[in-house]
């Protein structure tokens, strides 16, 4: 039992059997005198149990005297005499399977069956019920668990259980048809041959290759991992770099090395191009532009490397068969091949998309491209009705639909607010571009059908959502939700919300009771005046206790002593009147 446990036992008994003990204290133990008037005089109080004149005394009547007892008040404790760890009082001394006089917290053999605990966990068996035997299928002296071969039939039980044999069973041991002593399930490498090679089965991963052995019964022959068309068992073992003649030494046999002379031209091309030899690395077929194909195949002779070629073999195989290279030395310059102006080799190599700036993504560059943006206006108008002519959704004004823009189609009745649509179309003329127009054509174009009150200042236009704040106080347009401090969110400012903080009850009212949790925040934007963590919405213009002062305003609202902190704003005896406002 812990300390904590104990402590707690004693200041309860002590509570119990001596009334008054936690409010006063016996101070003279051997003066005849019940000092703290508990009705216990001297050794019979509690108090005392420490002092000298009772240190014969056992006033828990447990047999151990207060002197020696670590827990003269409880009769369930008085230590430990035997030194077996258990206390000699609680439950007998603490239980004890054998009746060895040890109890089991310190008891190796708790059963007395001759087998240490320990090893009776370790073997699976109860520590606390007698077993005369421990389990032991081979009879071997090491019980089941702790033995590794269970039916002592060479095999390991873990080996066997991976290898679906039973490891209580001497006669059944696992599959090995390579005999190597591992079974083939988890044999790295089952190779009965010995070449390297495995049969498949296993894991694999041991043997000298991933390839699975096309003849596991002799040594010469296995397969072709390096697949160069050679046996790679050749010399009787897995050795792929000597499987047959091998001109280069690459370790790909001839009859498989696409290069036989290892000249950087396949077998195959040398002999396309002009009929060189195989097996000659000095003699290769001429190759102009250095690309690794024969000038005789090669469908691009591109010098500099740009993916624009000469002309030769009609640039069947360069970048684009549009244009020849205008020079083939320089990397940086081919030609033109859309034409937009721009030279298509600008990057280094033949890009059209990229042959320089491109707003659009059309494959004209900007400086040969009429309309950069793509929106159907070109650049020149596009710069004369002042629009932006790199943003598609910058398009000019274009009331009668055109394709003229209304500046160079002429505004008959001006333009005053400069938004580049002609006043006697404009559906929102916004001088002051606070979003409220001067209802023209009902400002139907506008945020708000309203008409602007002032249409030279942008922070004033008009008070949409009456709440005494203009719309536009904040200087960002049109905004009635945003139109002053508005302490809950309901979208009247302070200004003109008869009840700032919303909770039911009115600034009028609130502005008299000032700050009555002290808190910095007045009561009309408070919505927990009292701070007693019931908001003022619960608590209401109520007066539970009848003294003037609402109980959002009071921290004892029904004056019963209990704070409407700890008496919350539940109903604990179902009579419709909430904890902090009934008696």
């Amino acid at each position: 039992m812990s300390f904590s446990v104990r402590l707690a036992l004693v200041t309860f008994l002590a509570a119990l059997l001596l009334p008054g003990a936690l409010l006063a204290q016996e101070t003279l133990c051997a003066d005849g005198v019940d000092n703290d008037t508990d009705t216990f005089t001297d050794c019979l109080d509690g108090d005392c149990v420490t002092d000298a004149a009772c240190a014969s005394e056992d006033f828990d009547g447990d047999g151990v005297i207060n002197s020696l007892d670590p827990e003269p008040l409880l009769s369930a404790f008085c230590g430990d005499l035997d030194g077996d760890t258990c206390d000699d009082c609680w439950q007998n001394d603490g239980p004890d399977t054998d009746n060895d006089g040890i109890c089991n917290a310190t008891d190796t053999d708790d059963d007395g069956d001759g087998f240490d605990d320990t090893l009776e966990l370790q073997c699976l068996t109860d520590p606390v019920s007698f077993n005369p035997t421990l389990p032991d299928n081979d009879f071997d002296g090491i019980c089941d668990n702790l033995d590794p071969d269970d039916d002592n039939d060479g095999w390991d039980d873990v080996d066997e259980l991976a290898c679906s044999s039973d490891v209580f069973v001497p006669t059944s041991v696992p599959a090995d048809v390579d005999t190597d002593s591992i079974c083939d399930p988890i044999d790295p490498c089952v190779d009965v041959d010995g070449d390297g090679i495995g049969t498949g089965a296993g894991t694999g991963t041991g043997c000298l290759a991933s390839i699975v052995d096309i003849d596991d019964s002799t040594t010469s022959l296995c397969g072709d991992s390096d697949l160069d068309l050679c046996e790679d068992c050749l010399s009787a073992s897995f050795d792929p770099a000597n499987d047959g003649p091998d001109f280069d030494s690459d370790g790909l046999c001839n009859a498989g090395d696409p290069d036989d002379d290892n000249d950087g031209w396949t077998d195959q091309d040398e002999i396309v191009c002009g009929g060189f030899d195989t097996l000659d690395a000095s003699v290769m077929p001429p190759d102009a532009d250095g690309d690794g194909v024969c000038d005789a195949l090669d469908g691009c002779a591109d010098n500099d490397g740009d993916g624009v070629g000469t002309g030769l073999n009609g640039n069947l195989g360069c970048a684009t068969a549009l244009i020849s290279d205008s020079d083939d030395t320089n990397p940086n310059i081919c030609g033109d091949s859309e034409p937009d102006t721009c030279e298509d080799c600008s990057s280094g190599t033949w890009d059209d998309f990229n042959d320089g700036p491109n707003n659009d993504g059309d494959n004209l560059c900007n400086a040969g491209d009429p309309d950069d943006d793509n929106d159907g206006f070109t650049d020149v108008d596009e710069g004369l009705c002042n629009s932006d002519p790199l943003d598609a959704a910058s398009v000019p004004p274009d009331a009668d639909g055109d394709g003229i823009c209304d500046i160079l189609d002429g505004c008959l009745g001006g333009d005053v607010d400069g938004d580049g649509l002609c006043d006697d179309t404009d559906d929102c003329i916004d001088s002051d571009g606070d979003g409220l127009g001067d209802g023209t054509l009902g400002n139907v174009g506008c945020v708000n059908a309203t008409t602007d009150s002032n249409t030279g200042l942008s922070v004033v236009c008009a008070d949409t959502d009456i709440d005494t704040c203009d719309d536009c106080t904040l200087g960002l347009g049109w905004d009635p939700a945003n139109d002053g401090p508005d302490t809950d969110g309901d979208g009247l400012c302070n200004g003109g919300d008869a009840d700032d903080d919303g909770d039911g009850i009115p600034d009028i009212v609130e502005v008299g009771a000032g700050d009555p949790d002290g808190d910095g925040i007045p009561s009309d934007q408070d919505t927990d005046s009292d701070g007693d963590g019931i908001d003022d919405i619960v608590e209401g213009t109520n007066d539970a206790d009848g003294d003037g002062i609402l109980d959002a305003y009071e921290t004892d609202s029904d004056d019963d002593g209990i704070p409407d902190s700890v008496e919350g704003s539940g109903d604990a005896d179902g009579d419709g009147i909430p904890n902090y406002a009934d008696t």
